[in-house]
């Protein structure tokens, strides 16, 4: 399978345009004609059409069938529902509304490899084509706050590529208004009516027209296990902070690895984050621990987080098949480098916090325990240490206050 497994389109006409209309015209007409009527309404790949004419053939070619038309809550809108909907696309172009036009096109070899299509009968699961296009329709519409938006939608069979037409339209537009200017920047007027010369802004946002295809994508090839082996290894195992500290409380060679850290580290504390640049020189040494630590301690899940990520991005490619994928596996090893560096940096930060509070309170209460001095223990530990003191101290109040105003000096320090 050599062409990508999804590919999709989209493009506004006016309410005016010869498109617009054709639509109209469509929505009322027989599956039968509809089927051959194809070219009346499919302005959406034009484009496509414009800049790849080779793969606008190759997805584009005039269906064999087309399905019923559906919507957000039909699958199969009837005679009545179909009359109210050419209702609201007909108030709609009244309003000036704009309408959308969105094709999602497959490779039937990959819709064949996920289970939902089969090449000698020719069937395909609709219910999960239609269910991912009300998924990615319900999100572009609340994403672009086009909240009173309604569409409807026909999936289109041929022997290569079967594909999903969507018309989407506004009853009561909700767009910016555009005002094209003249080449000194002034408004223009109509000729025939004197009214300044207006239109709403069709453009969406390029996000939001990506996310169309992957939820598509994903109610087709449903990768959530996938997605959630990544984020539990990362999150639970691999990147586990409590596992650092852990570590760290008991481990002679990481804690040296910690001490060389720390000395190197600015003064300033509020400039301890990973991926803060005033960190470039020391960043080495502590990428150099995490690597150390992870092939101590999560080898094993970390070679299951690489094997999961390789077939993540395998996924991708082959059903996209951009190349901003590729970097999807370099990104989330980043991620997870950044958490567990962050999370090293807000153990030193509370260790040097600790070191303070310590020799402040040995100037005060020279029987304060001094053995306190372990990489890897948050304030609890700290106040652990704290009670321990407390429990010696005959000016019970004194000493609560002193222990307030030193942890409030800290913080205020940061």
């Amino acid at each position: 399978m050599s062409s990508p497994g999804v590919i999709d389109s989209t493009k506004f006409v006016s309410p005016t345009s010869k498109g617009f209309q054709s639509y109209l015209d469509y929505m009322n007409r027989s599956e039968a004609v509809r089927t051959k009527a194809y070219d009346w309404y499919n302005v959406a790949m034009d484009d496509l059409k414009t800049s790849n004419f080779e793969a606008y053939n190759q997805y584009m070619s005039n269906p064999e069938k087309t399905s019923a038309l559906f919507s957000e809550a039909h699958d199969f809108l009837t005679p009545e529902q179909m009359e109210q909907m050419v209702v609201l696309f007909n108030q709609a172009q009244d309003n000036r509304s704009l309408m959308w036009q969105h094709v999602v096109s497959f490779d039937n070899a990959w819709l064949e490899k996920h289970g939902r299509y089969d090449p000698h009968t020719h069937l395909l699961d609709e219910e999960a084509v239609m269910n991912g296009t009300r998924s990615a329709m319900k999100e572009l519409i609340h994403n672009e706050g086009m909240e009173g938006a309604v569409w409807t939608a026909a999936i289109h069979y041929n022997t290569d590529n079967i594909h999903v037409h969507i018309a989407m339209v506004e009853p009561e537009p909700t767009r910016k208004k555009y005002y094209p200017l003249d080449k000194e920047g002034n408004r223009l007027y109509s000729s025939q009516t004197g009214e300044v010369i207006w239109d709403y802004k069709g453009k969406l946002n390029q996000k939001n027209l990506e996310r169309i295809k992957s939820q598509v994508a994903s109610a087709i090839a449903d990768q959530s296990e996938m997605l959630s082996k990544i984020n539990d290894l990362s999150r639970q195992h691999v990147g586990k902070r409590d596992s650092l500290y852990h570590a760290l409380s008991r481990d002679r060679q990481l804690q040296k690895a910690y001490d060389e850290i720390y000395q190197q580290l600015p003064s300033n504390r509020s400039l301890w984050k990973y991926n803060n640049n005033a960190l470039n020189g020391v960043r080495p040494l502590i990428e150099e621990f995490i690597d150390d630590y992870i092939q101590r301690y999560h080898s094993d899940e970390f070679k299951q987080l690489n094997e999961a990520l390789d077939h993540a991005v395998f996924f991708y490619q082959e059903t996209y098949g951009e190349s901003r994928y590729d970097d999807f596996k370099e990104n989330k090893l980043n991620d997870l480098k950044a958490s567990l560096g962050n999370g090293l940096l807000k153990d030193m930060n509370e260790f040097y916090k600790a070191n303070q509070t310590q020799a402040k309170l040995l100037v005060k209460y020279p029987n304060y325990p001094s053995s306190f001095h372990g990489r890897g223990r948050s304030l609890n530990h700290l106040n652990a240490a704290f009670e321990k003191s407390y429990n010696e101290q005959k000016n019970l109040r004194d000493y609560e206050r002193m222990k307030e105003e030193i942890e409030y000096e800290n913080n205020a320090e940061y």
